[in-house]
């Protein structure tokens, strides 16, 4: 069954059709391997700085702020709703206003990436990874690893 084919009924029972390649001027200049699967709605902030490789399937309603560029390698599965972050702004309050800091996120080969999971800057997520629904990723996950959780602490007060 070739997979860029299927539909999908959304809530309204209206039929979506996956972006295919065909489609890829319309979400940005850069083309994309004809076997990626990207179920509408889809947000991007540019578009221009993604590199999907083959079979990387992304669920709907998810949203890639890629100004610092997002790489998704081959085999890659994105649930719905999940959020690829690479830009913020500094911690500084006197700085927060002036500076956008960013950095790329890079996820490896075969890593499943559960609904809702958000993926902050700088990234790096090991091959053959599992991120589990909800989680929020911070720092590098090493290959063939399971990441949950949302945990927030304070870590400095000013």
């Amino acid at each position: 069954m070739d997979h860029r084919r299927i539909a999908c009924e959304g809530p309204s029972g209206r039929v979506f059709k996956p972006l295919e390649k065909a489609d890829a001027g319309r979400w940005g200049s850069v083309p994309q391997p004809p076997r990626v699967t990207i179920y509408p709605p889809f947000y991007t902030d540019h578009g221009l700085n993604l590199d999907l490789a083959e079979r990387v399937f992304i669920n709907q309603g998810c949203t890639f702020l890629d100004y610092a560029g997002i790489r998704l390698a081959e085999r890659v599965m994105v649930g719905p709703k999940a959020t690829f972050i690479t830009s913020g702004h500094p911690v500084d309050p006197e700085e927060r206003r002036i500076w956008l800091t960013g950095a790329p996120i890079v996820v490896e080969e075969n890593v499943w990436i559960g609904a809702g999971a958000t993926i902050l800057p700088g990234v790096t997520i090991g091959r053959d990874s599992v991120i589990a629904a909800g989680a929020v990723v911070a720092d590098d996950v090493p290959p063939a690893s399971l990441v949950t959780g949302t945990k927030a602490s304070v870590r400095r007060q000013w």
